[in-house]
């Protein structure tokens, strides 16, 4: 299901008069999949990226079907984090922290442009079932306009004797894409030069607002 409202707005001028929304398919657990809305000069873009490893469907009223079969979102252990904390506050401090040392940047039409981790999570989820404990999103942004989405996430790991600590970034934007924490790469995807099939994690669809309001 989807979750019911946005879990972000914005508007931003750095590259041109946009306005977005960012929405979560996925009411349990890490969400299934992500779609950034974004209208910018008459049209409207739709960004989605899959990140749960599961095949997904999605028909739009044009009749465009996006078919991803498994997220591209690849989990590694937060480097020398702590056991997470016992409560869900404990917890969230934890991840704040963590997030102050990421940093990243985009390559884009030749130039390099400094992003921005924003301090609040926009989601956060739990999955039992899963050996999930808890776990959060935050957005990776040029100014406010979300170019990727950071997961941190507590998790019982079958071959770990105490719960840890584990990070992925998906892909909002086309743009190269570089995320370090503590200074040290740990992320790194290249540029999109062109539109992806929709068999693709990551998929856009884009349509000019005449043609989506007709």
């Amino acid at each position: 299901e989807r979750v019911e409202n946005p879990v972000l707005r914005y508007a931003e001028q750095s590259r041109g008069n946009t306005r977005g929304t960012v929405w979560l398919w996925g009411r349990k657990g890490r969400p299934a999949a992500v779609l950034e809305m974004i209208r910018n000069d008459g049209q409207d873009w739709f960004c989605f990226h899959a990140t749960a490893d599961k095949p997904i469907k999605m028909t739009a009223k044009t009749g465009q079907t996006w078919t991803p079969k498994s997220s591209d979102l690849k989990f590694q252990p937060l480097p020398e984090a702590p056991v997470p904390a016992d409560s869900p506050a404990g917890r969230m401090r934890q991840m704040k922290e963590f997030v102050r040392r990421f940093s990243a940047h985009e390559f884009w039409q030749k130039g390099r442009h400094e992003m921005r981790l924003l301090p609040a999570a926009v989601h956060r989820y739990e999955d039992a079932d899963q050996r999930l404990i808890d776990g959060a999103i935050f957005m990776i942004a040029l100014g406010t306009h979300p170019e990727a989405t950071l997961f941190l996430e507590a998790v019982h790991s079958a071959d770990q004797p105490k719960p840890l600590w584990q990070f992925a970034v998906g892909r909002s934007g086309a743009a190269e894409i570089v995320v370090t924490y503590d200074d040290k790469e740990v992320h790194h995807v290249p540029l999109i030069e062109t539109l992806p099939p929709p068999t693709n994690t990551y998929w856009r669809m884009i349509l000019n607002v005449e043609e989506k309001e007709a």
